[in-house]
């Protein structure tokens, strides 16, 4: 009795068809997974920035203004990020919004400051009179509904009223996927 090998092997071919398979499922899950901590990241930063903002209003109510800065500050600098430069009311300090918020959010990557162009991640903070303020970042989803582009944020100091990013009749040639939550 001879039985015949050749019968149950697998070809070549089939073999080849099989990894090829199961690239490039691992390919789908990859990019699936990819984009779910792309929309977590922005998530993230939207919430983020909410904080912050319910923090300087806090502020606000108590001091009558926003913490006054000399320049933008960033969430890659010196923490706490926002502090005021010019303090001028009593009991406020540079730490002032880490009475309201301990521990002032950063961008889940914080790669680079300066959130105006494409793939740079930070917060960013200004205001020069207290009464107005900027509080700006980036979104890695293109596609995000929130982004500049659609929504056309624009600056309350110092550019008052004029638009961010460059999809809004905006010459600075910002990135359309800023953010700004108000």
């Amino acid at each position: 009795m001879r039985k015949n090998l050749k019968n149950k092997a697998f070809t070549l071919i089939e073999l080849l068809v099989v990894i090829a398979i199961i690239g490039l499922l691992a390919t789908i899950v990859t990019v699936s997974i990819n984009s779910a901590r792309t929309k977590a990241r922005d998530a993230r930063r939207k919430a983020d920035l909410k904080a912050i903002q319910t923090a300087l209003e806090m502020y606000y109510d108590q001091y009558n203004h926003y913490p006054i800065v000399n320049g933008w500050q960033y969430s890659t600098g010196a923490q706490p990020w926002i502090r005021c430069t010019t303090c001028s009311g009593a009991g406020e300090t540079t730490a002032s919004i880490s009475q309201y918020l301990p521990q002032v959010p950063t961008d889940p990557k914080n790669n680079i400051y300066g959130p105006w162009y494409t793939g740079r991640y930070t917060y960013a903070y200004y205001s020069s009179t207290g009464q107005t303020y900027d509080l700006v970042g980036q979104l890695e989803n293109t596609s995000d509904p929130d982004r500049c582009a659609n929504k056309c944020w624009i600056y309350h100091t110092p550019l008052a009223n004029r638009p961010w990013c460059s999809p809004c009749l905006n010459n600075y040639g910002y990135s359309p996927y800023m953010y700004a939550d108000h």
